[in-house]
């Protein structure tokens, strides 16, 4: 198992290698914090403490939990990402629409 504060001094793209977006989301209900134990079981690394080391969704969607859409980042990538994210255009819009609301995509109770 790797520290997590040494796991996050890798390039984002290193962090990001484990993702694939084309899968669905996953809404379980719960905020980024309940998936800091399944994002550190998918990355083999230790669980952060404090605000410095966030769960970031790349999917853009703050209620998934698939581990597939999650990486570890800090604040400054997470900006970033929001940034991007409101910059898209109609169709990138429409097209995280359908990953979202996919045939796999239920509410688990």
């Amino acid at each position: 198992m790797e520290n997590i504060y040494e796991y996050i001094k890798k390039p984002k793209t290193l962090r990001q290698e484990h993702l694939d977006l084309d899968d669905y989301c996953i809404e379980r209900g719960g905020g980024s914090t309940l998936c800091k134990g399944l994002l550190a079981h998918e990355t083999h690394t230790t669980i952060p403490n404090g605000h410095m080391i966030l769960v970031c969704h790349a999917c853009n969607n703050g209620k998934c939990s698939n581990p597939k859409h999650l990486y570890w980042g800090t604040p400054s990538e997470n900006r970033m990402d929001r940034v991007r994210y409101e910059n898209r255009t109609l169709i990138e819009r429409m097209e995280d629409n359908y990953r979202r609301k996919g045939p796999l995509n239920k509410q688990i109770l």
